[in-house]
Order: C-alpha cells, then sequence, then structure tokens
C-alpha cells in the first residue's frame, strides 16, 4: 500500500475529503522541502540527507495520484513534480527553495478549488478513492 493510500486510510477515519488529503499532502511536502533548505544552508548533511529521502516520498505519492488526462493539465503537473524531484538532487539552499515555491503554487492552485472539489464529490460525481487498490488517484 503507498503512502497516499495510507494516508487516506486514516484520513477516511475523520472524513477527511480527496482535496483535503491533497492540500495535506501538499503542505507537507513544502514543509519538508523548507527544512532541507534549512539544513542544506546550514551544512547539517546527515539533516538534509534524511529531508531528501522524505521530499522524494512525498513527491512519489503526489506524483502517483497524478492522472493523465486530455486536457495536458496533469502532464504540466507531473513535469512540475519531477522538476521539484531534480531540485532536490542538486541539493543546493536554492533549489530546494524553488522546489517548495513550486509546490507551494500547485496547493495554492488546489486551494482556489477546494469547495467546488468538496462538493462534487459529496455529490458522486468525483469519484471516493479506493483504498484497496495498489494506485490512488488523488488529483
Amino acid at each position: 500500500m503507498s503512502f497516499a493510500q495510507q494516508a487516506y486510510r486514516r484520513s477516511t477515519q475523520t472524513q477527511w475529503t480527496r482535496i483535503d488529503l491533497l492540500l495535506a499532502l501538499y503542505a507537507a511536502t513544502e514543509r519538508t522541502l523548507l527544512a532541507g533548505a534549512a539544513a542544506v544552508e546550514q551544512n547539517d548533511l546527515d539533516q538534509a540527507s534524511a529531508k531528501a529521502v522524505h521530499a522524494r516520498k512525498q513527491l512519489l505519492a503526489i506524483l502517483e495520484g497524478v492522472e493523465p488526462g486530455p486536457d495536458g493539465g496533469a502532464d504540466n503537473i507531473r513535469r512540475l513534480l519531477t522538476f521539484c524531484h531534480h531540485c532536490v538532487n542538486v541539493n543546493t539552499s536554492a533549489s530546494w527553495n524553488d522546489a517548495a515555491r513550486i509546490i507551494r503554487t500547485l496547493k495554492s492552485a488546489f486551494e482556489g478549488v477546494q469547495d467546488e472539489a468538496r462538493q462534487l464529490e459529496a455529490a458522486g460525481e468525483i469519484p471516493s478513492l479506493d483504498v484497496t487498490s495498489r494506485r490512488a488517484v488523488v488529483a
């Protein structure tokens, strides 16, 4: 079971929606990236390495849930997430901060549609996640 699926399974116990989970994952990823930037800036290699592993897992969890669609928007999100992963690999404070800015921007976009997303999920127009599947589409 993936990180995203485990988080969703826990979230269903508190009545979170798909968008709530997604926003929480973006927020956590942003915090990890900012902490990684600070660790790199302070030359704390152990902490930076730990944050890099954590950030990669979070980025991959988000990436796993992005399903390509006909309009190309999902492809752009996938490219941005892949670039964020590259920024972590570059391992400079500036690159980590660049990744955090991208994640913050994506999170902000999803925050702008969160009310509508909740309504669509409640109406059944957006399917709820199948927590038993190997792959969860979260966005």
